[in-house]
This record gives C-alpha cells, structure tokens and sequence, in this order.
C-alpha cells in the first residue's frame, strides 16, 4: 500500500494506539522504504473527528478476540466462543469499540472513498453485527 500510494503521489498516515507497537510500525515502514508515511498515537475512535472527511482509503485493522491466532495459540478459539446471552456479554465491550472505530473509520473517510475493515477472527459477534 506505501508503495502503491507514493506511485501515485500519495501519503500514508497509520495510527496504533500503542506507542511500542507504533514506534516498531514507524520502523518497519522506514524499513520497507516507505518514507512518504506519518504514525500517529492515538485512540482510532476520535480520528474521525479528528480529520473529517480526509482519507481517500480507511483500513480499520480491529482489535478482536483474536481467534485466527489458534495455530499459534489453540486457547485462543475459546476465547470467543459460546452461544446465548453469556457469548454476547464477554463480546459486547469488544464489538462496542469495533463499532467506534468503524463508525470513526467513515468520518474521516472522504466522499467516494473505500473503506476495508479487517479482524483475524470467526465468530459472526465481530464480523457481521
């Protein structure tokens, strides 16, 4: 995506609210050649309000239950697993800050923009509510 956006002229501004994982995020894309790039530290839930309506692409990587980790960690399949009013309680706070981020996602996506949203997990809670 760097490359494709400094093709074409482009600029890439990448948020991770945590500053460890920012600073190796920052240094991976210097790594990759990728200088054309801004990383923030901030909570993706007030980008949109933020930066309106600025982006001509959003991709909203979402924290998640992590379930597509089950080749490295097997206990994680469990984790969002269940059925009935007790999957939804343990899911709930989760989906809830994936709805803001998407929700923030669109604000700062311009008119005729695109906007991928992304999780590494299964259960239909976090994917299609």
């Amino acid at each position: 995506l760097g490359n494709w956006l400094a093709g074409v002229g482009g600029f890439l501004v990448a948020n991770e609210p945590d500053q460890a994982r920012a600073e190796r995020l920052r240094a991976n894309l210097l790594r990759a050649g990728i200088v054309d790039c801004l990383v923030t530290c901030a909570d993706g839930r007030k980008l949109g309000d933020v930066a309106p309506e600025s982006f001509d692409a959003v991709l909203v990587d979402a924290p998640c239950s992590c379930e597509g980790n089950v080749r490295k960690d097997p206990s994680s399949l469990l984790r969002g697993s269940g059925t009935g009013e007790s999957a939804v309680a343990l899911q709930m706070p989760l989906v809830e800050k994936q709805w803001e981020l998407i929700q923030s996602g669109w604000k700062a996506l311009r008119s005729g923009g695109h906007i991928v949203y992304s999780t590494c997990t299964f259960n239909h809670w976090e994917n299609e509510a």
